[in-house]
């Protein structure tokens, strides 16, 4: 039910410029920023489904899904699971071009 994907609560945390002064207490975290394709993860109705912060669908990476099925079981209704899909050494539209069904 792509209606579904429109629901606020699914739209993902973007990175913002650093600025010293946000920051209220050291230390921090920090990770490095892949380029790659921002994958989350939810269950929507009934099935576990991927999707693009722009709440496009995510095909073929059902190896993923099903690991990430046993996740989303344990965790609360409406949580979502965030990440990137990433292959070292391919280019981010090689990667969007194998996992997304639409432009994104």
């Amino acid at each position: 039910n792509q209606a579904s994907f429109n629901e606020k609560w699914l739209s993902p945390m973007l990175s913002q410029q650093y600025n010293s002064k946000s920051i209220v207490s050291w230390p921090v975290s920090a990770q490095t920023k892949v380029d790659g394709i921002r994958c989350m993860i939810s269950r929507i109705e009934n099935n576990v489904v991927a999707f693009t912060r722009k709440h496009h669908p995510i095909m073929f990476i059902d190896h993923i899904i099903d690991e990430a099925t046993h996740i989303i079981n344990c965790l609360p209704p409406r949580s979502v699971i965030d990440g990137e899909l990433y292959i070292v050494g391919r280019a981010r539209i090689d990667i969007k071009a194998q996992v997304v069904a639409v432009s994104v």
